[in-house]
């Protein structure tokens, strides 16, 4: 129990023992009043001490809950809902994989289009197409445990900007189910006509 709900709890109960015991003061009138506003506000208070003091248990059983019936229908909770905050957490992280680490590559050419960038570009693009029809889609996320390299790695692995390290290009096809002997044999091919 955290001290903040004890605290609320413990000045809920004070004023209710502090109302009863000034109604037990006034003359008896004004105390039948009293003790009304005490009755009243009695259960109340003890259903926002109970809330307050398992706020934690009460939200874990929340997320449980999938539907409930009310008196007038029934409230289904999908988890639809999750799945969307999932899938935006996802799209989020893709778009933080989109960040360059260039400690782990090489940069080529001075920006114009020429052969060699357009096969740097194909090699990114292939090794992208890979990670889409691997298992369905495979994340970043999820390629990032599998292969144990950031997720800005293996995003940078594959813009096609730059040719990325034969070991990392290895995990990154290994990661996604392609074969590996062909990859490595493409970028030797690759890194010859670039001069690496």
């Amino acid at each position: 129990m955290r001290g903040s709900g004890r605290l609320v709890a413990i000045v809920l109960g004070l004023v209710i023992v502090v109302l009863v015991a000034v109604a037990m003061l006034l003359p008896a009138e004004k105390s039948r009043l009293l003790l009304d506003y005490v009755r009243v506000l009695a259960w109340p208070s003890v259903v926002v001490s109970l809330g307050v003091l398992f706020r934690s248990s009460i939200a874990r059983l929340a997320n449980r809950v999938r539907s409930a019936e009310i008196p007038g229908g029934k409230l289904e909770f999908f988890e639809q809902l999750t799945e969307a905050v999932k899938a935006v957490e996802d799209a989020a992280s893709e778009v933080q994989d989109t960040a360059v680490d260039t400690r782990y590559s090489v940069t080529i050419g001075d920006g114009k289009p020429d052969n060699q960038n357009d096969d740097l570009r194909a090699f990114g693009l292939d090794l992208r197409e890979l990670r889409s029809t691997a298992d369905g889609y495979v994340s970043y996320r999820a390629l990032s445990e599998r292969t144990h390299y950031s997720r800005a790695i293996l995003a940078n692995a594959a813009s096609g900007k730059y040719l990325p390290s034969l070991v990392i290009t290895l995990a990154y096809v290994e990661a996604c189910g392609g074969d590996t002997s062909a990859w490595e044999k493409r970028w030797r091919q690759l890194a010859d006509k670039l001069g690496r």
